[in-house]
């Protein structure tokens, strides 16, 4: 039970935070039919977000098998690239000449060549310790994500559709809160396995 909570902690924190991926969802909103938005993101989660999931858990489920040590530390490492990811939030800075057209192919490519992808969701993963079958556990966690995406595609697209102006920084810092939130509950996760 506490492994599906913190999954579902993970999930609103992956979906409320205005990554690259929501804020291009957000622009396209403007011009772009609910129909089309969601009949391309459905694919998208078949084509690509399945696939990185099915790899992501496989590699961490591998690892853990073979070295319990190894899969603890990946707590405290993955803590760490999550703070990291957290201070390049707060200095980025907004390229409003970038544009990025919302389609399965386009988000695809971006979420495949996005290093974010492959440093944010195997911490992620960590806690999806739902069962000993690891297809079960990527299961779980595949369609535990799945409504809050779906909840996050409709929130951001209607802020996109109502042409919200969201201050940079105040959006920044946001985002930062809610990934040092999650990188901090993978330190406590990682304190405890390694007291206990």
């Amino acid at each position: 039970m506490d492994s599906l909570v913190a999954t579902l902690i993970y999930w609103s924190a992956f979906t409320f935070s205005a990554s690259p991926f929501w804020t291009t969802l957000m622009e396209v909103s403007r011009y772009s039919s609910f129909a089309y938005i969601y009949k391309n993101y459905f694919i998208y989660l078949l084509v690509c977000w399945l696939p990185i999931l099915v790899i992501i858990g496989t590699v961490i489920g591998v690892l853990g098998g073979f070295n319990a040590e190894l899969m603890n530390a990946l707590y405290f490492v993955g803590a760490f690239v999550i703070f990291y990811l957290c201070w390049q939030v707060i200095r980025s800075k907004r390229n409003p000449n970038v544009k990025i057209d919302f389609n399965w192919k386009a988000m695809s490519l971006m979420t495949w060549f996005n290093p974010k992808t492959w440093l944010a969701v195997p911490p992620g993963f960590l806690i999806a310790n739902y069962s000993d079958s690891l297809p079960l556990n990527i299961a779980i966690f595949y369609l535990s994500g799945i409504p809050f995406f779906l909840t996050g595609v409709f929130f951001w697209s209607m802020v996109g559709r109502k042409g919200a102006k969201i201050s940079k920084n105040k959006l920044s810092y946001f985002n930062a809160a809610l990934l040092a939130f999650f990188g901090f509950y993978l330190l406590y996760e990682g304190v405890n396995i390694f007291i206990a």
